[in-house]
């Protein structure tokens, strides 16, 4: 039987909100994503839940760090926003 997986570089769900899309993709041994909010989108919209966990803490440097029983997840601080140009402007 052949082996019919197949293997992405990056998933973009489109209209998670309105106007805000969610990209998935590997980055080394990590799983990433990036909300990307289109003109007239509110990033106001975005929330994420976190079921199971015990405590949530953002620490000092902006990372999120969620317990689940033994278990810490870590989301580390957005690097940079960008805003991408529309034709036109500088």
């Amino acid at each position: 039987m052949a082996d019919e997986r197949r293997f992405f570089g990056r998933v973009r769900y489109h209209g998670i909100y309105d106007g805000v899309d969610v990209v998935y993709y590997g980055n080394e041994e990590k799983l990433e994503y990036d909300f990307v909010v289109s003109p007239g989108g509110d990033p106001e919209r975005i929330a994420l839940r976190f079921e199971g966990s015990t405590q949530i803490a953002l620490e000092p440097a902006g990372d999120l760090v969620v317990h689940a029983g033994d278990e810490e997840l870590r989301y580390t601080a957005p690097m940079r926003i960008r805003r991408r140009r529309r034709a036109g402007e500088r």
